[in-house]
């Protein structure tokens, strides 16, 4: 990233908050956010403190709150971007001198990331969506496999048990999609290949 704001040197207060399970994770989870940045070079800690985990309505939560110092707006930003905190305050300078130049630089470096983070998210979706279809094949094809197994049919149960999935609401739009499409009948809670 350009550094438009270079000499912008900037002392902030940062909370990072985390919650989830186990209990392990979130203390895991934690320790490599400030051990990541830490690690990034430029930005240097002056206080850390990391409260002790606690549980609340069955998940895990703790915050960290640091006093680091950033060389620039841009490095500030790269962390808010790339760290998500909870909260950030600008301890020092008490006011910012900045020029048109300066500003606009910094607002493309901040599309620049987003745009990025746009592209990744649209990826991860397309990626998502193509799962969910290669999932949903599986499944229908592995319901095809049992009954092609057992000439004499198959409970709802019993085919979620060959296949792994124990919920049966999870198997009835399956069953339901498959019987329209006649792959598939149920002939009194028994379902054979069509």
């Amino acid at each position: 990233m350009p550094t438009s704001t270079q000499s912008l040197r900037v002392t902030a207060r940062i909370v990072f908050e985390i919650v989830g399970n186990p209990k392990e994770h979130v203390i895991e989870t934690i320790n490599r956010y400030l051990t990541s940045i830490k690690q990034e070079e430029g930005i240097t800690f002056k206080k850390e403190y990391i409260a002790d985990v606690e549980e609340r309505d069955g998940l895990w939560s703790t915050f960290a709150e640091v006093e680091l110092i950033v060389p620039d707006l841009d490095k500030l930003t790269w962390l808010c971007v790339n760290f998500t905190p909870a909260s950030v305050e600008i301890l020092e300078p008490a006011e910012f001198h900045l020029t048109d130049k300066q500003v606009s630089d910094w607002q493309n470096d901040l599309l620049a990331l987003l745009h990025e983070i746009g592209a990744h998210a649209k990826n991860m979706t397309s990626e998502n969506d193509l799962l969910k279809v290669n999932i949903n094949r599986l499944i229908r094809n592995s319901i095809i496999l049992a009954l092609k197994h057992a000439p004499q049919g198959m409970s709802a149960p019993g085919i979620g048990s060959d296949i792994g999935i124990e919920d049966e609401s999870a198997l009835k739009p399956f069953f339901d999609a498959m019987e329209k499409e006649r792959r598939i009948r149920n002939e009194d809670g028994t379902y054979h290949l069509a």
